[in-house]
């Protein structure tokens, strides 16, 4: 029976007989049930039967009565909700105060209907009517302020920025005091205790616990919807932005659903924009007699006067490319309108670089002209009191420089000035362009900001958390207590926006981190690079574990990396090296999983800790309870803290090993560049190998895990398979992991070999068990069934259903991390269809199951997973393009493209797949290629033409193309945006050219042009590069102490808060201190304390950019 019908059963029995309902089914079905309870009860009002129901199943005697397992399911449900809820209440106080802030933009009435102006604009308008007056809050109280003056303040105050797919992009930071608010409202929501009077880090530590583990940044980037129609509070301010928008990008040719397929032109430029903005100041250039650095006020200020400019490029852009689209009836083919957007990309990234380095200029020219008051402080330098004594002999300067006898004329004035100005702004462009290299633009994403998407037609919002760190360059482990930005994680959380606007909670939440093996690193060998991962891994299964609502038990990494041959790692993907990365990962999982064994065996070689396992955990707990309570003196505390961490990482690998808290890597790629999976005995010892085994066998024990984690969507007999197959996962596992002399890879153990023959058996049993399953509606139970059947079937191994068997894998995941290579392009492609597939569930559960609100493109995913789910289609490759399909017309460019953009600057670079490239045949694929290879050589000299070698290079080995073709997505000009991808060169011939057109240096204009001299002195600074200085630091022994915990972070943590460019010495910190800053919660404590006299190590950290 269908979860769906199963719950309407239950509210339908009516009081008296909920709990009798309830107790009659399955567990794994109750844990389910009554998760779905929890969030239909948080939507409904008082007295509702949803609300009745919980009430009854809350009943402290009934809950009693029920197994420890549902008892532990349930108070992990709560959890989650808890944390869902206390993300959807946090959503909406954004988009609230989004619209709050705006409403001044966009209308000079507030809320009541009072106009309001501020102190300089009452001002001015006192000065042109009488009558006027305002109270204390800017509010007109007494006269009439006519409609024509009103328009031009309201003029005056435009600067909202918007995305031609009809977007609002709003910096929003939140004050202390607002976000005390937020997170007051947040916990009488849930009922906790009401505090008060607290500030800074308080505050900070309250919304990390409420939102399950992470810390909101200050700022959010916000991007709202205009689109379509909205209920509810703020919506005249959502009209009037509407029109604003309108205004700026003109009448909208697309129906509302298809808004987020079209590209983003706005908001890749902006991100572009933000991240060469964030790298000039990074680099504090210094200009002037003073050494003066253009403050980061200044900055920002040149950062959105820039983007007003960009908006005006984009705007003009979409205008062309949606005439060039439109058919004569003025239809837009939207397909026709990304191929001519994408053309606009190299061109408006360039335009947001030249408006930055304009406002650059500008700048620094009010700089230079306000230090030149000559009757004041005008300080003259050597040079230029010697040229003026040339012409005035009466001059006089002091030692400093100031002019104290004689005066100059207005024009010497001017032409000093002038002549400051250009040393200062040539001098400035100078130094930067010298210190412009690719590692500068890689070193940190776009803002490091939280991101807030709205989705009007989705009905979903989501919150992408922050980070500072990029795919290209990320550190290895940062220890410390405060490091809770590792690995370039981002977490996404999902809700449901309903009819009135509101936000509710979801239980989605997913979560990407680009691989983190540091397989370029060059001071690190294979062993550092695995020792490396584990503590990562450590540091996922933590944040895993916060998104599980503290659940334990193993958790997945979905990895969409490519596993190649070793030639072709060698010969093609040398750049790359996706097949060392993967194979890295895959020893760290086992290393990483073997922690608690190995402790655990040491352990019980002692005599006093020769117990059972939960006896062994108890001693070891009331061991540290016991001596977190001794009171050390001065000269037993560095053993004292040494115990206690002993303790505590002891307690934490035995809790490991007791509660299976193993991380699962199921690395299947999802862009075809890569083989088959498959074990030796199915495929041959030509085509296998043993790297190949492991990686098939660990990803499908964690497909398996998946399953059993989700069984309440499976039939009784499916689920009794299901279980016991994991039963005999756990069991052989686990003996491979107490095998101290194990071998590197699961599958090469006999424990490994004899599980691989366990699973094919039960493959075969469980196809058969399919078959028999009945008929369900609800995504969930068909997803979860279609699954199973990939598995059954091995067509998960095909490539071309890798994307598939991922994007169902964590469809269906309690809580799912993806990421590959960089954790962009082909995880972007899983989360759109993620996002996609949780908004079809949401939407279809809030419409009482139905389809008719759907698209017809959206029925047909159910239509497709319910002909595979019941083995009606002999493989998947309807419903992979029906997803496809769906994601192309609704969500192509939505809100998990901004991942991408925030961490390199510019669009994924993923293209669809070529006609050959898709050719579905692996025989006729390889017969098109090698007939179309040859043509090309027969045709050779044809090769010079740039779109016939294009051609060629995209039809046969372009591997950028690795998207499904349905999608028809096109990535033209991405690459060339893309942090990493020349933008120091690019950014010289920025600069060059505003020079050249500026006033200062053109000679039209009366400027002074460049000589052969001076443009010598753009080109890249020889020995004053940045980039591998994050190495050099890596080769010297890292002494850092435990600091303030503010700075607790490492040493990268300094240079950001404190705008420094060398790492300060640390000041010493007392034993004493230290025992306060031990935490048995993290596992990168990073400080280990030792014996007096003796230095403290640290593992080597390495900084991102200085």
């Amino acid at each position: 029976m269908a979860l769906s019908k199963t719950f309407k059963d239950l509210i339908a029995a009516g009081e008296g007989h909920y709990q009798e309902n309830f107790r009659n089914l399955r567990d794994d079905v109750k844990i389910a049930i009554y998760q779905k309870l929890l969030f239909k009860a948080g939507e409904t009002a008082e007295g509702s039967d949803e609300r009745k129901a919980l009430a009854s199943l809350n009943d402290p005697g009934f809950q009693n009565s029920l197994s420890q397992e549902v008892r532990d399911g349930i108070k992990i449900e709560q959890q989650r909700y808890a944390t869902a809820k206390a993300n959807a209440i946090y959503q909406d106080y954004l988009r609230e105060i989004t619209l709050e802030r705006v409403r001044s933009k966009v209308t000079l009435l507030d809320k009541e209907g009072h106009i309001v102006l501020t102190a300089q604009e009452q001002e001015e308008v006192k000065k042109k009517y009488e009558g006027l007056e305002f109270n204390e809050h800017g509010q007109l109280t007494s006269g009439n302020l006519p409609a024509e003056e009103q328009s031009k303040i309201l003029k005056k105050r435009d600067d909202l920025l918007f995305d031609p797919q009809a977007r609002l992009i709003y910096e929003l930071t939140l004050s202390e005091k607002e976000q005390e608010k937020v997170l007051k409202k947040i916990e009488a929501a849930l009922n906790m205790p009401n505090v008060d009077d607290r500030q800074g880090i308080e505050i900070k530590a309250g919304l990390k616990k409420v939102l399950g583990g992470r810390t909101p940044t200050d700022t959010t980037l916000c991007s709202i919807d205009l689109s379509g129609q909205v209920n509810g509070e703020g919506t005249d301010v959502h009209k009037r932005l509407r029109d604003k928008f309108v205004k700026k990008y003109g009448g909208q040719p697309l129906l509302s659903h298809q808004r987020a397929s079209m590209v983003a032109s706005f908001e890749e430029t902006y991100a572009h924009m933000n991240l060469m903005a964030r790298t000039f100041e990074r680099r504090s250039i210094t200009y002037g007699e003073k050494k003066e650095t253009i403050s980061h006020d200044a900055w920002q200020n040149i950062r959105h006067n820039a983007a007003l400019k960009v908006q005006d490029e984009v705007a003009k852009a979409y205008k062309e490319a949606v005439k060039k689209s439109s058919d004569p009836n003025g239809k837009v083919d939207v397909n026709k309108l990304n191929k001519n957007l994408a053309k606009e990309r190299v061109k408006l990234a360039e335009s947001a670089k030249k408006a930055l380095i304009e406002g650059v200029v500008a700048h620094l020219k009010e700089r230079v002209a306000l230090s030149l008051e000559f009757d004041e402080e005008g300080k003259l330098t050597k040079e230029e009191q010697k040229d003026l004594l040339k012409k005035h002999q009466d001059l006089k300067f002091d030692d400093e420089g100031n002019l104290t006898s004689g005066s100059l004329t207005k024009a010497e004035q001017e032409a000093l000035i002038k002549k400051r100005t250009r040393e200062t702004v040539l001098g400035y462009m100078q130094k930067l362009s010298g210190e412009l290299n690719k590692h500068v633009f890689t070193a940190e994403t776009a803002t490091g900001y939280d991101y807030f998407y709205t989705s009007n037609y989705l009905q979903q919002g989501m919150l992408i958390s922050g980070t500072k760190h990029t795919a290209h360059d990320k550190p290895s482990f940062i220890p410390g207590l405060q490091a809770e930005d590792q690995a370039a994680f981002r977490r996404v959380t999902y809700t449901y926006r309903d009819e009135n606007g509101v936000l509710h909670p979801t239980s989605a939440v997913s979560a990407r981190i680009p691989s983190p093996a540091l397989v370029f690193h060059p001071t690190m060998n294979a062993q550092k690079i695995r020792e490396d991962l584990v503590k990562k891994f450590g540091f996922l299964h933590e944040q895993m574990r916060d998104m599980r609502g503290g659940k334990d038990g193993p958790v997945v990494e979905n990895l969409f990396t490519s596993f190649h041959s070793e030639a072709f790692e060698t010969i093609g993907d040398n750049n790359n090296r996706q097949r060392a990365s993967a194979l890295y990962m895959i020893q760290a999982m086992h290393e990483f999983n073997a922690q608690g064994h190995v402790r655990v065996q040491e352990l019980k070689k002692k005599e006093e800790y020769n117990l059972g396992d939960r006896a062994l955990l108890k001693k070891l707990e009331e061991e540290l309870e016991e001596h977190k309570g001794k009171k050390p003196k001065d000269e037993e505390v560095v053993e004292y803290t040494q115990r206690l961490v002993e303790l505590q990482d002891t307690v934490k690998d035995i809790k490991q090993y007791l509660n299976k808290n193993f991380l699962y890597v199921q690395n299947i790629g999802t862009n075809r560049h890569t083989r088959d999976l498959g074990y030796r005995d199915d495929r041959s010892f030509v085509t296998g190998s043993v790297e190949l085994d492991d990686i098939t066998l660990s990803a499908e024990m964690a497909m398996l895990h998946t399953l059993e984690e989700n069984s309440a969507y499976l039939s009784e007999e499916v689920k009794e398979k299901i279980t016991a197959i994991n039963a005999r996962v756990l069991e052989q596992y686990g003996t491979f992991l107490d095998d101290k002399q194990r071998p590197k890879y699961f599958a090469q153990s006999i424990a490994g070999d004899t599980l691989i023959k366990e699973i094919r058996a039960f493959k075969k049993e469980l196809e058969s068990g399919l078959s028999q399953q009945e008929d369900v509606d609800d995504l969930p139970s068909l997803a979860s069934n279609a699954l199973a059947r990939m598995i059954a079937t091995n067509q998960h191994w095909d490539v071309r259903y890798g994307q598939l068997s991922q994007a169902l894998s964590m469809y269906i995941e309690w809580a799912s991390t993806g990421g590959c290579k960089s954790g962009n392009e082909r995880n972007q492609d899983v989360m759109l269809r993620f996002a996609l597939l949780k908004s079809i569930h949401e939407r279809v559960e809030h419409n009482d199951g139905k389809l008719d609100k759907l698209q017809e493109h959206e029925k047909a995913i159910y239509a497709q997973m319910k002909a595979y789910a019941k083995g009606e289609t002999a493989d998947p490759d309807a419903l992979r393009a029906a997803i496809a399909v769906s994601v192309s017309k609704c969500n192509m460019h939505g809100g998990a493209a901004a991942i991408s953009r925030e961490d390199q600057g510019g669009a994924a670079k993923v293209s669809s797949f070529s006609f050959i490239q898709d050719i579905k045949s692996s025989f006729l694929r390889w017969s098109a290629r090698i007939a179309l290879g040859l043509v090309a050589l027969a045709t050779f000299p044809l090769l010079a033409i740039p779109p016939v070698r294009k051609f060629y290079v995209n039809q046969l080995i372009d591997t950028n193309n690795a998207a499904d073709r349905e999608m028809n997505l096109d990535a033209t000009g991405a690459s060339k945006t893309q942090a990493h991808k020349g933008q120091d060169k690019r950014t010289r011939e920025v600069v060059l050219e505003v020079l050249k057109e500026d006033e200062l240096f053109n000679k039209k204009k009366g400027g002074t042009e460049l000589t052969s001299t001076e443009k010598d002195g753009f080109k890249k600074a020889k020995g004053k590069s940045h980039e591998g200085y994050e190495f050099q630091f890596e080769k010297e022994v890292a002494k850092v102490k435990v600091v303030e915990p503010e700075f607790n972070d490492g040493p990268k943590t300094l240079v950001d808060r404190l705008g420094v460019k060398e790492i300060p010495k640390q000041r010493e910190v007392s034993p004493r201190l230290q025992i306060d800053l031990v935490s048995e919660h993290n596992e990168g404590l990073g400080v280990i304390p030792t014996k007096k006299g003796e230095s403290e190590q640290t593992e080597p950290y390495t900084p991102t950019s200085f």
